[in-house]
């Protein structure tokens, strides 16, 4: 049932994204859709859509999947909404609030956690800061800090440094990305 009603909210927000691309159009040209690339520290790669909705709301998809020395192998999947502090299409100071999809396998050593699957979801919110720079301010740097809960873990897991600060949805999430707005 869980997995079902992400599925619709994937698709819901998707065509979503599809209208407010062409409405956009319609409003003037620096509402601009944006994509983002993050690169977290040896451990995941994160790719970002973001769609400016008005002068200061914005929707968004983002995707992450696990690489090199992470202790968790798999995928996220993250829609999110944002509402920037000043009317600068996109530009500056945001709240986001967000809803994620997990399905990861442990790959480290520990006999506690070896081999183990975890799928489920949960929500969060991040503040942050998105700037424009270079040739027609198309490329853009993006920095935020936020915070996530997921109701799937046990207490055990609650207590492990590793699973909390690196696991599938430790409790701090800070991001750089840096991307391009067309």
């Amino acid at each position: 049932m869980k997995k079902k009603s992400f599925i619709v909210l994937f698709l819901i927000l998707g065509i979503g994204m599809g209208n407010q691309k062409s409405q956009a159009q319609g409003f003037g040209s620096d509402k601009r859709n944006n994509i983002k690339l993050n690169v977290g520290l040896f451990t995941k790669i994160k790719l970002t859509y973001e769609v400016s909705l008005s002068d200061r709301l914005s929707t968004g998809i983002s995707g992450s999947s696990s690489i090199g020395l992470s202790a968790f192998r798999g995928y996220k999947i993250e829609p999110f909404f944002r509402l920037y502090t000043r009317p600068q299409t996109g530009s500056g100071l945001y709240f986001q609030a967000r809803t994620y999809y997990y399905n990861l396998v442990t790959t480290t050593t520990s006999t506690t956690y070896s081999g183990l699957h975890y799928r489920g979801g949960g929500m969060g919110s991040d503040i942050g800061y998105q700037y424009f720079f270079g040739q027609n301010e198309s490329t853009l740097l993006d920095f935020s800090l936020g915070m996530q809960i997921s109701p799937n873990y046990s207490k055990n897991e609650h207590e492990d440094l590793v699973f909390i600060s690196t696991g599938p949805c430790s409790f701090f999430t800070p991001r750089v990305a840096i991307g391009y707005r067309f």
